[in-house]
C-alpha cells in the first residue's frame, strides 16, 4: 500500500514538472486571429521561422526570418516586439504605444530607431538603437518612469 502511494506521488510530481515547462511548436494557422492579423499587417511577406506555444503568458512566441521575435498573449494581443537591434516598423509603435510615448521618443531621440517595445504591467518598456542602448520605461499614462543606459 505504501509503495503504491509513493509511485502515485512520483508520477504526479513528474506530470506537474513536465507540464509546467512544456512548450509546443505550432503552425501559423493555430495562432489566434488577432495574432495573425498583427503579423499580416506589420510583417507582411516576412516568413515565419518558428512558432512556440507556452502554457503561461505571453503564450505564443513567433520568430521571423528577418530576426524579429514577437510575443503574443493567449487571446492573441501583442505583448512584445523585439527587433534584435533592428528598427521596429513605425506602425507597430503606434499600435502598441500611446501617443505620448511615441511623441516623447521622437522628440528626444529623433534620429534613433526603436529596437524593442513591450507592454508591461506597469506600462511600457522600450529600447533604442543607441550606443550605449537607451532603455526607457513609461507608466500607463505615458509618463517616463526611468531612463537607463545599457
Amino acid at each position: 500500500m505504501k509503495s503504491r502511494f509513493v509511485i502515485t506521488l512520483i508520477a504526479l510530481l513528474t506530470l506537474f514538472v513536465t507540464g509546467c515547462e512544456k512548450e509546443d511548436d505550432i503552425t501559423y494557422e493555430s495562432l489566434p486571429t488577432e495574432s495573425k492579423t498583427f503579423l499580416s499587417t506589420y510583417f507582411e511577406n516576412i516568413p515565419v521561422s518558428r512558432i512556440e506555444k507556452k502554457h503561461d503568458n505571453p503564450r505564443y512566441t513567433v520568430k521571423l526570418d528577418n530576426g524579429f521575435t514577437i510575443f503574443f498573449y493567449g487571446e492573441g494581443g501583442c505583448q512584445c516586439v523585439n527587433g534584435d537591434g533592428t528598427n521596429i516598423p513605425q506602425g507597430v509603435l503606434y499600435a502598441l504605444l500611446p501617443g505620448s510615448v511615441t511623441t516623447y521618443i521622437y522628440t528626444h531621440y529623433p534620429e534613433t530607431a526603436v529596437t524593442l517595445v513591450s507592454v508591461e504591467d506597469y506600462g511600457y518598456y522600450t529600447e533604442l538603437g543607441t550606443r550605449p542602448v537607451v532603455a526607457l520605461k513609461f507608466d500607463r499614462e505615458g509618463g517616463v518612469i526611468t531612463l537607463v543606459y545599457k
